[in-house]
């Protein structure tokens, strides 16, 4: 009902997205990393947007990801560890840039958990433990597009750069 609501961060950045860890924290993505977006035009001052973690009373803001090109949409999964979603241009055409990562809640570990290195769909979206598995849901989306597409399942066991481990749920809707 919107009864005690309260700000628990500030500044002169967007705190946004967050997703309350085991212990009662919370991670969020915010733009107070300070970095410009690689792909900016040139009369334009976007900032990008990296992971950090806050306590439930905002006190103990500390920094989880380090990237010049953008961390967003974290969501706590079943293992603990943070899920996210890297924009990065690493190795890739400038379409195809959206994989899936993780890190711990400390920090440490962040790796890439699917598609580093294939380009279809170019972005997934969201993504979500499916409960009882190591498969993630995730929405197949576009280029700079909000999450609009098909629903996906992601099977990181197929491997990290295996189309084969992305299978469509809801057919008839493209990316």
């Amino acid at each position: 009902d919107g009864t005690g609501l309260r700000q628990i961060t500030s500044g002169e950045w967007s705190d946004l997205d967050p997703t309350y860890l085991p212990d009662g924290s919370i991670a969020f993505t915010s733009e107070r990393c300070g970095f410009s977006l690689q792909c900016n035009e040139y009369d334009k001052d976007e900032t990008s947007c990296n992971l950090y973690i806050v306590k439930p009373d905002g006190a103990g803001i500390r920094r989880l990801t380090v990237t010049k090109d953008g961390d967003y949409l974290p969501h706590t999964l079943a293992d603990g560890t943070i899920g996210y979603t890297r924009w990065e241009y690493q190795e890739r055409g400038w379409a195809h840039v959206q994989s899936i990562w993780f890190v711990r809640p400390d920090g440490t570990g962040a790796d890439a958990i699917f598609k580093q290195h294939f380009n279809e769909p170019w972005a997934l979206e969201d993504a979500r433990s499916i409960p009882g598995s190591a498969r993630l849901a995730a929405v197949a989306a576009g280029h700079h597009t909000l999450a609009a597409g098909p629903l996906v399942i992601v099977d990181p066991g197929f491997g990290i750069n295996n189309p084969a481990g992305i299978r469509i749920v809801t057919p008839g809707l493209v990316p």
